[in-house]
């Protein structure tokens, strides 16, 4: 299950839920670009439009797009991630600056999409983590709100997917109301951060399940 580099023909092969070929195909076929690049798209400075953009909906814990688009379980999260970065989009690759910047997708953007459709392989439900969404939204970068939009989008289901493969998707009180089983630290924000800046998503996701053989036998 490496996918490093994904070509599209096999990212549209993926089971269902798939792809769409319209949403990738301007975003796979594009050059890739380095992971780092995302997290300061218009250089140190940054762009100040972007970043209210994102304060202003991390803020609001509520995303108009996601299917669980009520972020407040997510948001210290989103805010360590946000802050690492001066709250600059950390999914977006920028050329040129000012009025003649033109923004994509970044690599780790992709890559993410291709583990969210394989996240089936990991007990997990890909519908959970916005696989039909995400495509639609890497096409739609034009102004602050939508790539505040696109990319609080691309960091909430990454930390919600981290979490899941750490955590579990279940609290042990929700499999048995006496079932007690203390969870260690985890920090998500961290995990996330990594992945977009080394451009390793499938490794980082790797990363945060847990090690156990009888785990990996599940599988």
């Amino acid at each position: 299950m490496k996918l490093a580099t994904l070509p599209l023909a096999i990212l549209l092969s993926l089971p269902s839920p798939a792809v769409s070929a319209p949403a990738l195909a301007q975003v796979v076929g594009a050059p890739a670009v380095p992971a780092k690049a995302a997290a300061t798209p218009e250089g140190a400075s940054g762009n100040k439009s972007d970043s209210a953009a994102i304060r202003a909906l991390v803020a609001s814990a509520k995303h108009p797009s996601m299917r669980f688009g009520q972020l407040a379980d997510i948001a210290d999260d989103l805010r360590r991630l946000y802050d690492s970065a001066a709250w600059q989009p950390r999914w977006v690759t920028a050329t040129n600056s000012g009025t003649n910047a033109t923004y994509k997708p970044s690599q780790s953007a992709v890559e993410l999409v291709a583990q969210v459709n394989l996240s089936a392989l990991r007990g997990l439900y890909p519908d959970d983590y916005d696989v039909n969404r995400l495509p639609g939204l890497m096409l739609q970068l034009n102004t602050p709100a939508e790539r505040a939009e696109y990319d609080v989008a691309f960091s909430a289901n990454a930390i919600r997917l981290t979490r899941a493969l750490h955590d579990g998707r279940l609290k042990p009180s929700e499999a048995h109301a006496e079932l007690r089983i203390p969870r260690p630290k985890f920090d998500a924000a961290a995990v996330v951060r990594a992945m977009v800046d080394s451009g390793k998503v499938e490794q980082r996701l790797d990363a945060a399940e847990p090690p156990f053989v009888h785990y990996q036998l599940l599988k």
